[in-house]
């Protein structure tokens, strides 16, 4: 969350081709540290779990209002920008199904969890490193390789099926399970086939790197 807040805002004001700027607030990020915080302290350390749920909620609400002061239309033009944003949106949700734990018993910890890491280990991760790795070789980030783009399709794929639907449909939970983790892998070869001659090779600029 706190990597997203600092260059999410950055790279939308500068990658989506016409003059925008993002909304921050610097009492809206420290609501977004201090009522994590507390969450995460009531999560892991305490048996309250109706409190944990309440600052998760609130957790949500706090980075999900931050999340739309950062959005244009034009991100949806930008793979390497629609993708860090589908990536705290579902962090948003992932503290979403933590609260909802309190009044619908088919979401558990295990779900919840997954989502923060689909979404923001798994996606946020992926849309970086392409982004990163374009960045410091000297080439277009706003031309990511066809490869990165698909891979980041698979990802949002992916989450689909390991977090939506074994909400739909849980009796084919294994299936979706099963799906989640070929589309996961799928993603991370593509990203491993398409960028390891950028890795290995000089920048094509000229410059030192």
């Amino acid at each position: 969350l706190t990597i997203g807040r600092r260059v999410t805002p950055f790279f939308t004001e500068r990658g989506v081709g016409y003059p925008f700027t993002a909304k921050n607030s610097a009492l809206l990020d420290r609501a977004c540290l201090i009522t994590f915080t507390v969450f995460f302290i009531l999560k892991v350390f305490t048996p309250w779990t109706a409190a944990a749920a309440l600052f998760a909620f609130a957790t949500a609400a706090c980075n999900g209002w931050r999340l739309a002061g950062w959005y244009t239309p034009g991100i949806w033009r930008r793979p390497l920008l629609w993708s860090m944003h589908l990536s705290l949106a579902g962090m948003v949700f992932g503290f979403l199904l933590y609260g909802s734990q309190l009044f619908w018993s088919r979401v558990s910890d295990t779900l919840a969890m997954h989502a923060l890491a689909l979404s923001g280990i798994g996606l946020l991760t992926l849309s970086m490193m392409g982004r990163v790795s374009l960045g410091h070789s000297g080439r277009n980030i706003h031309e990511p390789p066809r490869l990165l783009v698909i891979a980041l399709y698979l990802l949002c794929l992916s989450f689909i099926c390991r977090i939506l639907l074994p909400l739909a449909a849980p009796a084919q939970f294994l299936l979706w399970i099963g799906c989640a983790q070929v589309l996961w892998i799928a993603a991370f070869c593509l990203l491993l086939h398409g960028y390891t001659r950028i890795w290995f090779s000089p920048r094509i600029d000229g410059k030192p790197g």
